[in-house]
C-alpha cells in the first residue's frame, strides 16, 4: 500500500508543474466554445503571480487561438486563471484523463 509523506500531501492549490483543467469565469456567448474546451482539455500549471495561475496548452483549435497568448516559437499557447478558476489539479496527468472521462459520460 502506497502511503503518502508529509512533503507529498496535496495542498488547496496547484503547484507549478501541475496538470489543471480549467474553466473561465467570462460570461459572454463566447465563453461557452471556450469553457467547452477549457473543460476537455488539460493544461500544466507554468507559474504563479500574485493571485494568476499561468497555464499552458498545447494544440488549441484555429478558432480558439486568438483568445490565449502565444509565447515562444512552438506551438503552445497560455492563458491565465485565478484559483476559483481551476476545477481540478493533480501531479498525475492520468488522473485528470479519468475525471474528464466521467464527466463526459456523467458517471
Amino acid at each position: 500500500m502506497k502511503h503518502l509523506k508529509t512533503y507529498e500531501m496535496i495542498g488547496d492549490k496547484p503547484q507549478i508543474g501541475d496538470y489543471v483543467i480549467c474553466k473561465s469565469s467570462m460570461q459572454d456567448l463566447l465563453s461557452k466554445y471556450i469553457n467547452k474546451f477549457l473543460t476537455q482539455t488539460i493544461g500544466q500549471c507554468i507559474s504563479k503571480t500574485g493571485k494568476h495561475f499561468l497555464i499552458k496548452y498545447e494544440q488549441i483549435p484555429k478558432e480558439l487561438k486568438e483568445f490565449f497568448h502565444r509565447i515562444g516559437e512552438k506551438d503552445n499557447h497560455f492563458y491565465y486563471f485565478k484559483k476559483h478558476e481551476i476545477l481540478q489539479y493533480s501531479k498525475n496527468k492520468k488522473d485528470l484523463e479519468i475525471y474528464i472521462d466521467a464527466n463526459k459520460y456523467n458517471l
